[in-house]
């Protein structure tokens, strides 16, 4: 079955989506799984088999390497699991071509019956292979769930023909994705394009190739029509799947990578390559390419490749080779020395990785400092948020002098508690004392009465509402960071967290809106838009304690002021802890704590403070004109 055929188009995608759409979330991945199963059996029934066994090995492998601690262990599961998969591929991709060069080269007639190639072998082994390689790095955690990753492996829409999709780009959204409108229409338009591809331009193409291809006598600008036809019979054919199955997955509710970026109008072969088939070149480029050492090619091989084609092209001269085989030959023989060059490689990986592996053994056994008591207190309920510090020093492990010294204040409900000061002077310090970051060296911090180290760590930062200076996104929708403090958190409670962090603007811009996908990071917004959603995502929480670490400085004044005045009606009842570099940003708070070499220098209000601060005085000056300071 083809995405183009009939039976595809009219019956069985179709079904497919309407059962994955009427059917609550718990049923759509067996639903996905048993169309998958029935697409790759349509062709090659015999052939699920083995897929089915690519699955449980991988998946087992996956769990294995999660639990195994000792280096040595991993790395030998790892390299087990890496031989399997490729003796796999290897023995139906290239096990007929090893027994004729072997007959070939040495007086043998070892028999070999050519069996059909698998559908989709090499992409679903290459997306096994990037999953078992990310858990043994720890990019990603082991799927638990053998549902979910038979879907990943097995995954219809992309399984003939790509993109081939990483573990790592795709497991928040197996377990948590949703399906809008929106994203369905753009999904119709993406696979109704790549069948226009398909259907009109490729397969026409393809005909008048053929028709050149069998006539006898050319000229040369039939020659050249017919070398046009072939180059873009080949890019419509393989974009055309591309698109349609990047368009089902946007039906289904994935986001899958783009695979070609019109790769005909690269100014290099370099870029040609990163434009075309760009899930390919990329796992090769991550997988392959920079683990046996990068763009730090030898001059053997250049020699190697130069002599390769020197040869060929004199045997092209002559008639007796065709330039197809001069390539395939180059191809393998890369082939053949990447393989050694990977076990050369591995003389000088190996010792690197025992020394590392005894340094991260080192990290990992090193217990925490912070840590919960045996007998913990609760907060009370409802938590009122009351914080105080208590005649407050921290010093860090070995450090001679302290951060903060006798630091003692107290934050009240439904008031803002600022800290400013210059660089180094211990605000952010100050903040990650209360949700336990550090533990306080002399003193105590005290959340509704009770000191902080005697709470549970998970409770004590479930009351609290916490933005660092650098915002941090996850990979996955918009919807789904947001949701991180409340998983059960509303559509409308997001758009209203949105609207009070300024967000909404960019949002409902973007062409998915919540739904839209963020790269690990949140490389994929800026800087502001990445602060804000931050900020979003931790008033989604409707905590007691909000703490804001700098989180305004990367925000521009207009926006700054209009979230400013959001905030303050929606943290209303709530204790807010601000840590700014603009006097502006916090000049009505009602208490302003001035921190200067750890100490406080100045506590009150930005009147009382102009008059009895000289620390503060100074810096609002420097900052404001008379007009604003009066």
């Amino acid at each position: 079955m083809v995405f183009s055929s009939l039976n595809f188009l009219l019956i069985f995608l179709p079904i497919v989506l309407l059962l994955h759409s009427v059917l609550p979330f718990k049923y759509k991945n067996i639903v996905l799984l048993a169309a998958s199963i029935i697409f790759y059996a349509w062709g090659e029934p015999v052939y699920v088999i083995l897929m089915i066994l690519s699955i449980g090995f991988n998946y087992m492998s996956g769990l294995v390497l999660g639990e195994l601690e000792d280096p040595h262990m991993r790395k030998r599961q790892l390299i087990f699991a890496v031989a399997v998969n490729l003796l796999l591929l290897g023995f139906f991709k290239y096990a007929g071509f090893l027994v004729s060069m072997i007959n070939t080269i040495l007086p043998l007639k070892i028999e070999f019956r050519a069996l059909a190639l698998p559908v989709g072998i090499s992409f679903y082994t290459f997306q096994a292979l990037s999953y078992v390689i990310d858990v043994y790095r720890k990019k990603v955690k082991p799927q638990e769930n053998p549902l979910n990753f038979a879907v990943y492996i097995t995954m219809f829409p992309q399984l003939v023909a790509g993109p081939i999709v990483k573990y790592s780009d795709i497991e928040l959204q197996l377990s948590n994705r949703r399906i809008s409108r929106a994203k369905f229409g753009q999904g119709i338009e993406r696979l109704l394009f790549g069948l226009s591809k398909k259907v009109l331009l490729a397969n026409n193409l393809g005909l008048l190739y053929e028709t050149i291809q069998a006539s006898g006598s050319r000229s040369i600008m039939t020659s050249w029509l017919g070398i046009f036809a072939y180059t873009l019979q080949i890019y419509f054919d393989f974009s055309g799947y591309s698109d349609m199955a990047i368009g089902m997955g946007k039906m289904l509710g994935f986001t899958f990578p783009e695979n070609f970026n019109f790769p005909y109008i690269s100014d290099s072969i370099t870029e040609f390559w990163r434009r075309w088939h760009m899930t390919l070149s990329g796992w090769f480029r991550e997988y392959v390419y920079i683990p046996l050492g990068g763009n730090r090619v030898s001059k053997p091989r250049h020699i190697l490749s130069l002599l390769i084609v020197w040869v060929g092209g004199h045997q092209i001269a002559q008639s007796t080779m065709q330039v197809g085989d001069m390539m395939a030959f180059i191809q393998y023989a890369m082939q053949v020395i990447m393989s050694f060059l990977f076990i050369s490689m591995m003389f000088v990986m190996v010792p690197r990785a025992s020394v590392s592996a005894e340094r991260v053994h080192e990290v990992l056994a090193t217990q925490p400092s912070v840590r919960d008591k045996e007998q913990p207190r609760h907060l009370p309920q409802p938590v009122r948020g009351v914080v105080e510090f208590r005649d407050v020093s921290f010093r860090h492990g070995g450090a001679d002098e302290p951060v903060l010294h006798h630091v003692s204040f107290t934050a009240k409900p439904g008031q803002t508690t600022a800290f400013i000061g210059s660089t180094g002077s211990g605000k952010s310090t100050l903040v990650n004392l209360i949700p336990r970051f550090y533990d306080v060296s002399e003193g105590s911090i005290l959340l509704d009465g009770i000191d902080v180290r005697d709470i549970p760590q998970k409770e004590l930062r479930a009351a609290i509402g916490y933005v660092p200076q650098k915002g941090m996104l996850f990979s996955g929708s918009i919807a789904s960071n947001l949701r991180y403090g409340d998983e059960e958190a509303s559509e409308k409670k997001l758009r209203t967290a949105c609207d009070v962090a300024q967000a909404t603007e960019f949002v409902s811009g973007l062409p998915e809106g919540l739904d839209t996908y963020v790269s690990q990071g949140g490389t994929s917004v800026s800087g502001g838009q990445r602060q804000r959603l931050s900020i979003a995502r931790a008033l989604v929480k409707k905590a007691p304690v909000y703490i804001f670490d700098d989180t305004f400085s990367a925000l521009d004044f207009k926006t700054d002021a209009r979230l400013r005045g959001a905030l303050a009606g929606y943290t209303n009842g709530a204790t807010v802890l601000i840590v700014a570099q603009r006097v502006s940003t916090i000049m009505n708070a009602e208490q302003i704590i001035v921190l200067d070499e750890g100490k406080i220098v100045g506590k009150g209000t930005h009147k009382e403070l102009l008059k009895t601060c000289p620390e503060y005085r100074e810096i609002a000056e420097s900052q404001l004109s008379k007009e604003e300071l009066a």
